[in-house]
Formats: structure tokens, sequence, C-alpha cells
């Protein structure tokens, strides 16, 4: 499978992260570009380090991020 070796890192700064509010995030996509992101594409916080996933919906993409689990 070689599906992975067309995967590009792009930094998307109209992507917000809501654990630390900064809009420094890296997307990895096969066929994103910097207008136009995918639903499944993997991002990133450059800033605090935050992993989430690009989600879509009627032509608009956002970031849904996983948030640590906290052991109280």
């Amino acid at each position: 499978m070689h599906s992975n070796s067309k995967e590009k890192k792009l930094i998307i700064n109209w992507l917000e992260c809501d654990l630390c509010g900064k809009s420094n995030i890296e997307v990895t996509t096969t066929y994103g570009n910097p207008e136009l992101l995918y639903a499944e594409d993997k991002c990133q916080c450059l800033d605090c380090g935050a992993d989430g996933v690009i989600e879509c919906d009627d032509g608009i993409a956002w970031a849904n991020w996983y948030e640590e689990q906290s052991n109280d």
C-alpha cells in the first residue's frame, strides 16, 4: 500500500486548537491543500502538541481534538 507516500504536511492558520487557543496547526493530508481539507485528515497543534482529526459537513471543515483524559 503506497497511499502514504503522497501524504503532505500543511500548516493551516484558519483552524484553532480547542485546548490552547492557538492557530498553528499542522494537517497531514493526501488530497488537501491550504484552502481545502478532507474528513479524516490528521491534525496536530504545533504549540501544545494536541492531536486531532479533521471533520467536514456541508463544505465546512473543522478540527476535532482528542482531549486528554484526566485521572481525578
